[in-house]
């Protein structure tokens, strides 16, 4: 067979991620509690409650006598009689035409409307009521009228906005009424100009059910066009390791750093072969439902550039080392540069330090010195109250001893031993192998002190996301004060309902998506097609269910709690003690630290709105 694939293999792969997602898919609804028994038990899936009735007495609201032969359904939540649907008043037998319906005293005041298809009579004092068609009584309020018996079936068909499918809706024929048929649908499809990929499987089964069950069948897809397939965007490989983590030295029992064992530096030698290049692809063009073609998208260039000591062979599409040096790739721009190694200190013999590179530093930087980099700085030693600034990491073997002045600045991540006296930045994380002392420490993730001593004391922290440490103040009770989650800006709170609708939403399209991959795929391959019955009819019956909840959610948005929104994780993590004197901030909540911790993960209680301490695992 010609649409067949060559590899059987993939198809098995292809159905057995369908049903992987279709578990996800539900687990997720555990986990957030919208199984469909779950939205049953808050009252989401109940139906509307009307009552039939068939009573010889008068009625008390109108005081009419009801024919023995006559049922009839009273709403008690429908205002007019065209909101019933002929769904919910299968059970009442209809009335004939011309037939009497009920008859009451002619003098009788009580509130009667003769609503639809309904004619009264008056002889001697007698009011009576009789039916103008074959049709099924239904009183609305204080109007009576009659819904007609034989309804013809009706076909809806609406194309998406990209005309890339086509959805019939099919409402059953009730009575004597004409059926719905095949023929029928096609050919209002065909009214519609749909006249490519028509899925008469899922219009045969539709209209089987309808007409059996005398349910309307909403949104079917009736036709599925094929989607352009865009091309693959062209791509760079690049062959050394761009991950960008930071670099480690070995340590010589000098205190020297090793410069020529280092790890972590990325070197090339001249010549070398740094990356590829890889073309986009081209895609191919689709066809709509009304046989349009759409042309597909073309993929995007890599976007990469040569820097400083870096060739582009346009011939091979291979970027090559001019030099020896130090590979330094900030974005899409590749570079190699050589590094400014400083054999011993930072001072007077050598001034300040700008260099568009790595910066080695085998001793220390003496007070009043500035090093600026654009990419590491590295070192070995100390740093007095000296400003030192790097466009990627800062590792600091030794400490800095600020002295209230200078400044640690880093692109990306700090790793230092100690801080004393110091301000220490990174829009990254920073983190501290012994301590900080009155100390200013502000990094836009994750701040960790929990090597050797661990200990927070005194100065100022403002960490974005999270922050573990051993030990917070001390028993002298230094005045230490710490905040998480201080960049965030929460002016409002998201309603529960947005995110079970961006789930539902999400979850169908998945179906939906993989749903058109099968009839594009393996549309021809019946017997194929056939094997995978179970799983296909189960992927179907849940987009049926994500549609008929989200439907229920869209009108009952409001009433959700905000029980299960997802919030940002702010949490201070103390593994020994937190001291008293000890000012702690988590978002907008504050708490005074009075009497001593130990071992307590510190956050925001999500039902009081306030932090709590609670021990750590």
């Amino acid at each position: 067979m010609e649409d067949t694939l060559s590899d059987f293999n993939a198809e098995d792969r292809f159905f057995e991620r369908l049903e992987e997602q279709l578990m996800s898919i539900e687990t997720d609804e555990i986990l957030k509690d919208l199984s469909l028994e779950s939205l049953e038990g808050k009252g989401f899936m109940n139906k509307v409650d009307i009552q039939k009735k068939n009573n010889a007495l008068p009625t008390e609201k109108e005081g009419l006598v009801f024919e023995s032969h006559v049922d009839y359904y009273r709403s008690r939540d429908k205002k007019e009689i065209g909101q019933v649907s002929m769904e919910m008043i299968l059970d009442i037998s209809p009335v004939a035409a011309q037939a009497c319906i009920a008859s009451r005293d002619a003098k009788d005041t009580r509130k009667l409307v003769l609503g639809q298809n309904i004619e009264a009579k008056t002889v001697n004092s007698i009011t009576k009521l009789y039916a103008a068609i074959n049709g099924r009584v239904v009183i609305c309020g204080s109007t009576i009228g009659l819904i007609p018996a034989d309804v013809d079936s009706k076909v809806t068909v609406t194309i998406a906005p990209d005309q890339f499918s086509a959805l019939v809706t099919i409402s059953p024929s009730f009575g004597n009424g004409a059926a719905a048929t095949l023929v029928k649908v096609i050919g209002e499809l065909s009214k519609m100009k749909v006249r490519f990929g028509v899925v008469q499987e899922n219009i045969e089964k539709a209209i089987a059910i309808a007409e059996t069950q005398k349910i309307v069948q909403t949104d079917i897809v009736a036709a599925l066009g094929e989607l352009p397939i865009a091309g693959h965007n062209g791509t760079v490989e690049y062959l050394f390791d761009a991950s960008g983590k930071a670099p480690e030295f070995k340590i010589l029992p000098d205190g020297r750093i090793d410069y020529k064992n280092h790890a972590g530096i990325l070197r090339a030698r001249k010549g070398d072969v740094l990356a590829h290049l890889y073309p986009p692809g081209i895609g191919k063009a689709g066809l709509t439902v009304c046989g349009e073609v759409v042309a597909q998208e073309e993929g995007k260039p890599a976007v990469s550039f040569a820097g400083k000591g870096v060739t582009l062979l346009k011939e091979r599409q291979e970027y090559v080392s001019e030099i020896d040096g130090m590979i330094i790739l900030t974005g899409a721009l590749i570079e190699v540069v050589d590094s400014f190694v400083v054999e011993g200190d930072v001072d007077y013999s050598t001034g300040n330090i700008d260099f568009n590179g790595t910066v080695i530093v085998h001793g220390s930087v003496l007070d009043g010195f500035e090093i600026k980099a654009g990419g590491d700085i590295v070192i070995g030693r100390n740093v007095e109250s000296a400003k030192i600034e790097a466009g990627r990491d800062i590792l600091i073997r030794g400490g800095v001893q600020g002295k209230g002045k200078g400044l640690i600045s880093a692109g990306r991540n700090v790793t230092i031993d100690f801080v004393q006296n110091g301000k220490v930045e990174a829009q990254g994380s920073i983190t501290i192998e012994n301590f900080a002392l009155n100390s200013y420490l502000y990094a836009s993730k994750n701040l960790h002190v929990f090597g050797k001593r661990g200990m927070l004391l005194g100065g100022e922290v403002y960490i974005r996301h999270s922050i573990e440490v051993k030990t917070i103040g001390s028993e002298g009770g230094t005045k230490t004060h710490v905040e998480c989650g201080t960049d965030f800006l929460v002016t409002r709170k998201i309603h529960e309902i947005d995110s079970v609708m961006q789930m539902i939403k999400s979850s169908h399209q998945k179906i939906v998506g993989m749903l058109r991959t099968v009839s594009l795929t393996f549309k021809k391959d019946i017997e194929f097609l056939s094997s995978k019955k179970e799983v296909l009819l189960k992927a179907l019956e849940k987009k049926k269910d994500l549609e008929k909840r989200m439907n229920i959610l869209v009108a009952r948005r409001m009433e959700l709690t905000q029980e299960s929104l997802e919030k940002d994780p702010c949490t201070i993590k103390v593994r020994n003690s937190c001291f008293p004197n000890t000012h702690i901030k988590i978002k907008n909540e504050q708490l005074a630290i009075v009497k001593r911790l130990d071992s307590v993960v510190l956050m925001i209680n999500p039902k009081t709105q306030t932090i709590s301490a609670t021990a750590s695992r």
